[in-house]
């Protein structure tokens, strides 16, 4: 049940715990995760469990209205497609 979720968007205060508050409301396991900052851009790479979350298309909903809320654009991928298309070879 990994899954990737890539939160990018205006670096700004709160970032990680807007994110962070969202997964827990979700019931999202962080497992691991690992930021970035770059011009003014901030991006978040969790891995995470959905094992106790709702149903994934009713987490993708949810998703989607929380970036729209926020001005984060997130991507939520399994993780095995995730690394097949993330290696580079």
């Amino acid at each position: 049940n990994g899954y990737i979720l890539t939160a990018s968007g205006t670096d700004r205060i709160g970032f990680v715990a807007s994110v962070a508050t969202f997964c827990a409301q979700h019931n999202i396991n962080i497992l691991d995760l690992s930021t970035t900052q770059s011009t003014g851009k901030y991006i978040m790479m969790l891995l995470v469990d959905l094992s106790d979350a709702e149903p994934l298309v009713t987490v993708r909903w949810h998703m989607q209205r929380f970036a729209e809320e926020k001005g984060f654009h997130l991507v939520l991928q399994h993780h095995d497609i995730f690394k097949a298309t993330n290696e580079v070879s």
